[in-house]
């Protein structure tokens, strides 16, 4: 079979990568867009190249007919390599009599979103050899083997990337549709994606349904349970009425073929079945359970309609069900009609993100990922705006208070000064944070991630004395989770996931000494500019706070940090007593190891996320460490300080002490976004 310039691109790209020094990939292609002659492409050039000299095509998945298809697909497409065993081709029922030899070879995990959990039978398999699918390389250098998952709906092995909560990176490569490629996206916009509805309610409506589409299949995937059985037992009745044959294909009986070459199987052994690449003589209905999922490729021309009725479905496991069978580029002189349950395409005008989860799932990442995939944690998604404004990627630079009439009264110089309280007071900052602002203008009038319109509207806010400059004071450590979402939406050009009431159109958060989140010089206060804007944003949706648009994960999937993965460093500091005798030294010391972790995470072997001292403690004097309890100290500032400084949670593990001295056993951090 010839590989396609589509193909032969991403294959390309990938091995670019493996050449680069990357061990780990992750290939992203639509439902049926042509992934398996992508991978089989690699597989021909490592092989031919003297990258590697074995292959395995790995997945999870037990299902028989899935596991025909991968050997004839790589019988067709490499039968030289195939029939010299230096291509494998390995499914869950294979994994207790097969040997992993992973020297010299590169393991594709096919369908990688279907078995992802931890502890399921494939992360062991895979562990056994020291291959971790959260990108951890150790083992693929050791060995100069490769790992490349392969998947169409790769939700939470994206999230993982994406929100970092694994320290190894890996290279994304997306395969690009060819000419001719008919998608969910396509389906969506020309209005033949619809809601499914209650059959057992509405018989008349689907057995017009039926009349619509003379001589085509309709697959019908209907699962267990009271609905679905008076759905069934109702669709019986009106197939019985019209003279349509009602058939079956589930693991229990199979009463239609889906190809010709089973239809043959099946002959030969005294079965003699229809066939879904034939057209029927009459509609018939094909009622589907456990079958024709992810990977199946399933024959599409004489498809009326396709109906898919698992309500509660993970959404990737609904993408990747009978709406991404329809998909691809061979089709009959009409698509498919395709239902899928009203859920999925419900949307949220009251959101910032509106999308439905079919929408997510289409424009995917980095635009955005469904909410309700497998090990997909869902997210918060913000509010629209109180006055329904856009909200602006913030701004921030360094001022010095101003002296207030109430300083008069006051020992402390204004750069101490830990709030304003009197109301003329917070007036006259505000105005001070204008000026300030004036004076930097230009920071606004070059920024590129604003529309011409918005960069005037904004422009026009800071100059009309008329508006008021709303001020938000942060001292202490108080509004330390918003002014987290700050910091990382400047850092981002996102936006905070909160909104900050009331909407205005100019609001000014300022920091005051000694206040957690701040890591500016002392004499100097952070300033951050909040604008509302009419303007839409030219990012759109990326424009829009991360979690959002990208859920996290719920820590179960094998993409993510697992127990082990300290385990891989062959670095641990050693810290001496002076190093952390005060304050100031203690995160000097720190400061330097999370950025040498930092530095060291797309190395092959990244440093250890612990810090911890042989003698089984570090001590510190309380009078120095300002030790209250072990929530309310200096090191628990510190911590919270370079903790927003290099997206991690620190967190450190106390021991008992004594009169004078508290004790820590060990600081360990995990990166937050």
């Amino acid at each position: 079979m010839p590989f396609f310039p589509n193909q032969i691109a991403a294959a390309s790209n990938i091995l670019s990568a493996f050449r680069a020094g990357t061990r780990c990939a992750l290939l992203k292609a639509l439902c049926q867009s042509g992934k398996t002659g992508t991978f089989q492409h690699l597989i021909k050039m490592m092989l031919d190249g003297g990258f590697i000299t074995h292959a395995y095509i790995v997945c999870g998945s037990s299902e028989t007919e899935l596991r025909n298809q991968a050997h004839d697909d790589t019988l067709e497409y490499n039968a030289e390599y195939y029939n010299s065993d230096a291509i494998t081709v390995i499914f869950h029922q294979d994994f207790k009599r097969t040997e992993l030899n992973i020297t010299d070879s590169l393991i594709i995990v096919d369908e990688s979103h279907l078995v992802q959990t931890k502890d399921q039978k494939l992360h062991g398999f895979l562990g056994a050899r020291g291959i971790k699918q959260n990108g951890d390389p150790t083992a693929l250098y050791a060995q100069n083997a490769y790992l490349l998952s392969v998947d169409a709906t790769p939700y939470a092995e994206e999230a993982a990337l994406i929100h970092k909560e694994t320290p190894f990176p890996k290279a994304v490569i997306e395969l690009m549709p060819g000419e001719g490629y008919f998608g969910l996206g396509d389906y969506k916009g020309l209005g033949r994606l619809h809601e499914t509805f209650d059959i057992a309610r509405e018989p008349e409506r689907f057995a017009a349904l039926l009349d619509s589409v003379p001589r085509k299949f309709v697959l019908m995937r209907l699962t267990h349970g009271d609905a679905a059985t008076a759905a069934e037992g109702e669709l019986r009745h009106i197939c019985e009425r019209r003279g349509f044959p009602c058939l079956l294909n589930t693991s229990a009986a199979t009463q239609v073929a889906v190809t010709r070459k089973q239809q043959a199987q099946m002959s030969r052994e005294g079965n003699r079945v229809p066939c879904l690449e034939d057209a029927p003589a009459t509609t018939t209905v094909v009622i589907i359970r456990g079958r024709l999922r992810a990977g199946k490729v399933v024959p599409k021309q004489h498809v009326g309609f396709a109906w898919e009725g698992a309500a509660n479905s993970k959404t990737d496991a609904l993408v990747q069900g009978l709406p991404g069978r329809m998909c691809g580029y061979v089709f009959g002189t009409e698509k498919p009609i395709l239902f899928v349950p009203p859920s999925a395409l419900v949307t949220r005008d009251d959101k910032v993100i509106k999308a439905s989860e079919i929408d997510r799932a289409i424009n995917g990442a980095p635009q955005m990922l469904p909410m309700r995939g497998t090990n997909i944690k869902p997210s918060h998604v913000g509010s629209v705006a109180m006055r329904g404004d856009q909200v602006v990627t913030p701004w921030h630079f360094s001022i010095l208070l101003p002296a207030v009439a109430a300083d008069d009264e006051c020992p402390l110089p204004p750069q101490r000064r830990t709030r304003y309280e009197a109301r003329e007071d917070q007036r006259m900052l505000g105005e001070h944070c204008r000026d300030a602002l004036l004076a930097q203008q230009s920071i606004i009038e070059h920024d590129r991630r604003l529309s011409p319109e918005a960069r005037a509207e904004i422009l026009s806010i800071i100059a009309n004395p008329a508006t008021y400059p709303h001020v938000r004071q942060m001292a202490g450590s108080s509004q330390l989770g918003y002014y987290a979402q700050l910091e990382q939406a400047q850092k981002d050009g996102t936006v905070p996931h909160e909104h900050i009431e009331p909407c205005a159109p100019m609001t000014f958060c300022v920091t005051f000494p000694n206040y957690a989140g701040l890591r500016s010089p002392a004499n100097l206060r952070r300033l951050h500019i909040i604008f509302y804007t009419e303007a839409p944003s030219p990012l759109g949706k990326l424009a829009v706070n991360l979690k959002s648009r990208i859920p996290t994960t719920n820590g179960k999937s094998v993409f993510g940090a697992d127990d082990s993965t300290h385990a891989v460093a062959t670095i641990r500091t050693a810290i001496t007593p002076a190093q952390i005798r005060t304050p100031a030294a203690l995160e000097t010391t720190l400061d330097l190891i999370l950025t040498r972790w930092r530095e060291s995470i797309s190395t092959p072997m990244p440093m250890e996320r612990l810090i911890k001292d042989e003698a089984g403690r570090f001590s510190f004097n309380k009078r120095t460490f300002h030790y209250e309890t072990t929530k309310r100290n200096d090191v628990e500032t510190i911590c919270r300080r370079l903790g927003t400084k290099f997206a991690v949670k620190i967190k450190t593990e106390y021991v008992r002490g004594g009169d004078n001295l508290f004790n820590v056993k060990s600081i360990t951090w995990a990166p937050t976004a």
